[in-house]
């Protein structure tokens, strides 16, 4: 497990845009072979350096892999489409000849379908915001990644965001009330002093 960890890390390296949701820069880089052939010395490395150069770099341990990577890739399945994953399915047992032939494609798609589908996203934050929620209609949302399947379409993206909205309103009118209900017990807790030492 250190070593499928050690080598999806080393891929998402390269996805940089992976974490910036206000990201509107287009991704247009070129194939860079100076730097797929570090990513290939670095997974091949970790042979050796993590102790499990016993371990088969074949088929089987290039989908477990790619399973793990599309897990980090997008964790809470918020934004890629089936479609977007069915594009990287081409790739589910093909890492170990990539790695062998210098040549990773994987962390390049993997980062432009992430940018664009963030980029997308953030479009339909605002919208959906400015729509306001019906907070009287009750609805569920699952957030378990586990239970979840990506969605099919934007329609569906589109959906599973604003009942993602939904619920951080709801979350934040919780805490706040939680925070005014523990604010007035403290100025309670301070009159009361001030009456109890008053009457002393």
């Amino acid at each position: 497990m250190r070593f499928l960890l050690s080598c999806v890390l080393t891929l998402s390296l390269f996805a940089t845009s992976m974490g910036h949701a206000k990201s509107s820069k287009p991704i247009t880089e070129p194939f860079n072979p100076e730097r797929n052939q570090l990513i290939t010395y670095l997974v091949s490395q970790q042979l050796a350096s993590r102790h499990f150069s016993q371990k088969r770099l074949d088929d089987a341990m290039s989908l477990k892999i790619f399973d793990l990577y599309l897990r980090q890739l997008d964790p809470r399945k918020r934004f890629l489409l089936q479609s977007d994953v069915k594009e990287l399915e081409v790739f589910r047992s093909r890492i170990d000849d990539e790695l062998k032939k210098g040549r990773i494609s994987l962390p390049d798609l993997g980062r432009r379908l992430l940018d664009t589908r963030i980029r997308e996203v953030n479009a339909l934050i605002d919208p959906i915001l400015d729509a306001g929620f019906d907070f009287a209609r009750k609805e569920t949302l699952e957030t378990d990644p586990k239970k979840l399947n990506f969605v099919a379409d934007h329609a569906e993206l589109r959906e599973r965001w604003r009942l993602t909205l939904k619920m951080q309103v709801l979350d934040s009118f919780f805490e706040a009330v939680e925070d005014r209900k523990k604010e007035a017990e403290k100025k309670a807790e301070k009159q009361t002093g001030k009456k109890q030492d008053a009457a002393k």
